[in-house]
């Protein structure tokens, strides 16, 4: 510990010996034009123009003691170094304060140094503000492609668990078509004088309006145009009608061969129609 408390005072010794000199050097006053080749230090922070390191810097020290201290005596221990040369960089932008300072005072107005010293807040304040204003833009730019990013996410996965199921529903098409020509096969006589076929019947009706039930409630909607005007996106033409034999205007869908199917409003099989040339 004494021998830190020791390094210690030679620190700030050399350190204050280097300070006066460096003030006596920049000086503008009429009693500093001497002539400094005469002029001799015992110590110096500047080794060929550059700043000593932490390293060099004990190693002036140590050179500096002498034969105060032997090599073990020495030896600093690694926190006490660390903090020996933080203390050396804060004292070092002290003198580069003082000598900026010391210019200030002794080779500029004060009016001229407060004038300056206003330009440059004014300039500093004006940087500042364009580099908030950049930093702000680029925050609200970098939001807004994040939340166009949620919502795409969104669309998809929507999207997905919809069309997920359109396999499954173009297989159940082929079954709401049997029932659908199973139902339209029987005629009304028929029904009439047999009682057993009245109840099968009145069961595939059931049933159908069971699956359209369910259709509906996932989003698959027929497509039966009879007597809209033709859509190429929604239905197939197999067949054309002639104009004379239809009372609708050309173009329309005179007859609907085959129900067409969409899911959430994106159709998944065009309805097979006439059309009226």
């Amino acid at each position: 510990m004494c021998m830190l408390l020791k390094l210690q005072c030679h620190f700030r010794l050399l350190l204050k010996e280097n300070f006066s000199t460096t003030a006596t050097r920049l000086s503008f006053s009429a009693t500093a034009q001497k002539d400094l080749s005469k002029e001799t230090t015992s110590f110096s922070l500047k080794c060929e123009n550059a700043r000593l390191t932490s390293g060099e810097f004990f190693a002036k020290i140590k050179e500096s003691v002498g034969s105060d201290a032997n090599d073990e005596e020495f030896t600093i221990p690694r926190p006490a170094y660390d903090a020996l040369a933080a203390e050396y960089d804060v004292l070092l932008e002290e003198i580069a304060t003082f000598k900026i300072s010391f210019i200030c005072m002794q080779g500029i107005n004060s009016d001229i140094y407060i004038y300056i010293q206003n330009e440059l807040q004014l300039l500093t304040d004006i940087y500042i503000g364009k580099k908030l204003l950049i930093i702000v833009d680029k925050y609200i730019r970098a939001i807004a492609e994040i939340e166009n990013v949620r919502r795409r996410g969104q669309k998809q996965t929507e999207e997905t668990k919809v069309f997920a199921i359109q396999g499954f529903c173009k297989d159940l098409l082929e079954v709401a078509d049997i029932l659908d020509l199973a139902i339209s096969a029987v005629g009304k006589e028929e029904l009439e004088n047999n009682v057993p076929l009245k109840n099968l019947f009145e069961g595939l009706e059931m049933t159908r309006t069971l699956l359209q039930k369910a259709f509906m409630k996932h989003g698959l909607k027929q497509i039966s145009p009879e007597g809209e005007k033709f859509d190429p996106t929604l239905h197939e033409a197999v067949f054309q009608v002639p104009k004379e034999q239809s009372k609708l205007e050309s173009g329309s869908v005179a007859q609907v061969i085959k129900i067409g199917y969409a899911l959430q409003n994106r159709p998944i099989r065009a309805a097979k129609v006439g059309v009226v040339q």
